[in-house]
């Protein structure tokens, strides 16, 4: 008889449980699509308004446009290139090598050039050998055939040469622009 007690306790238990569980899972659906709609700004119009904006060279706004796009969608390499150029371009280029470090891991097709942008934000930086592993990785994967990155290309090719001839040459002129101990 005990135990039938316990069963009529934990069977009403059992029921109250399950439906506590079940409202939860529905208000938290509810909360879920009450954010999604609450935010109409989609990845396709907020990729389109950054395309316009830098279309119209408003930079700022493009900026702050592609940076949310990219949070929305971070393997969308396009939206990395043009936040990686628009940076290079208004000389931020340590926010420049961060959107081409993105770029070349989200690119699959043509990383190349965002080897070389990478390398040219590095050389920047005076991060010279990193500037010379990307540079020459740019090199070595080619910067494609589109008209737009034959300057990417004979300036990643002036930078890496450059880089190759002072690592070359380093030692010997440390030496020589060392102070003489008397």
């Amino acid at each position: 008889m005990r135990v039938a007690r316990h069963t009529i306790v934990v069977a009403p238990l059992l029921v109250f449980v399950f439906c506590a569980k079940v409202s939860c899972e529905i208000l938290t659906d509810d909360s879920q699509q009450s954010q999604r709609t609450a935010n109409p700004e989609s990845f396709e119009n907020l990729a389109q308004r950054a395309q316009a904006a830098m279309d119209a060279d408003r930079i700022p706004e493009a900026l702050r446009l592609y940076d949310r796009a990219t949070k929305l969608h971070p393997s969308w390499s396009e939206g990395w290139w043009h936040l990686g150029t628009l940076y290079f371009d208004a000389q931020h280029f340590e926010e420049a090598r961060n959107a081409f470090a993105h770029f070349v891991s989200a690119e699959h097709k043509q990383p190349g050039p965002g080897f070389a942008m990478l390398g040219l934000s590095e050389f920047q930086l005076a991060h010279y050998s990193q500037a010379l592993a990307a540079l020459e990785t740019g090199t070595r994967l080619g910067v494609g055939t589109d008209q737009n990155f034959l300057p990417i290309s004979a300036e990643t090719n002036f930078q890496s040469s450059a880089l190759r001839s002072a690592r070359r040459h380093w030692s010997p002129c440390k030496i020589v622009l060392q102070p003489k101990a008397n």
